[in-house]
């Protein structure tokens, strides 16, 4: 039994059209599931307000996501810390946005979270400095409720000032965190 290469052909070509269509179709639900996410927080340390243990940065976060607007809080840490002559980098820190947040002991409870990572931190040396923050290669890798499988890409910026006070905690700082990208996977 023979089949004619034309056959063969149009089978081919029938298979290269669907993957095509199929594709596109795939990546046109992506994108209209992503929406633009622009922030800006005024955070001290030591926080009043952390939104998980360990987090001494921390303050009120004003949110435009896509078209709607958001308020809530914001709390951190930078991770592992280096700290060179010129230069502090952090690794593997996480910052965490809550909504719908109350109070509790020892940190807040929020019934929706976005999770920050930042893999990558570059700030001054040491206190009392004023200098600028650089959260390098920052995204979003989940969270909780509505944030749930929440995704995307953040750049993390802005300047701080840290001064020391000698006392437990010893430093007392505010940073002006500006966040710009994009949130996926939310509706």
């Amino acid at each position: 039994m023979k089949i004619s290469i034309k056959i063969v052909l149009g089978i081919i070509a029938t298979l290269a059209i669907a993957l095509v269509i199929w594709s596109n179709t795939g990546s046109t639900r992506a994108e209209q599931n992503c929406k633009s996410f622009d922030a800006i927080s005024q955070m001290t340390i030591p926080t009043s307000s952390p939104l998980d243990t360990g987090h001494r940065w921390g303050g009120p976060i004003y949110i435009k996501m896509g078209d709607e607007y958001l308020q809530g809080l914001i709390s951190g840490e930078d991770g592992d810390v280096v700290r060179q002559p010129n230069i502090g980098h952090g690794t593997d820190g996480e910052y965490l946005i809550g909504f719908n947040c109350t109070a509790a002991t020892p940190h807040w409870n929020c019934t929706d979270t976005i999770k920050i990572a930042v893999p990558n931190a570059i700030f001054g040396n040491t206190a009392p400095i004023y200098s600028h923050y650089q959260g390098n290669s920052a995204y979003i890798n989940g969270g909780t409720g509505r944030f749930l499988y929440a995704t995307g890409n953040i750049n993390y910026s802005g300047p701080y000032i840290v001064w020391n006070t000698g006392g437990t905690p010893p430093r007392t700082g505010r940073f002006n965190a500006e966040l710009n990208g994009n949130l996926c996977g939310v509706e």
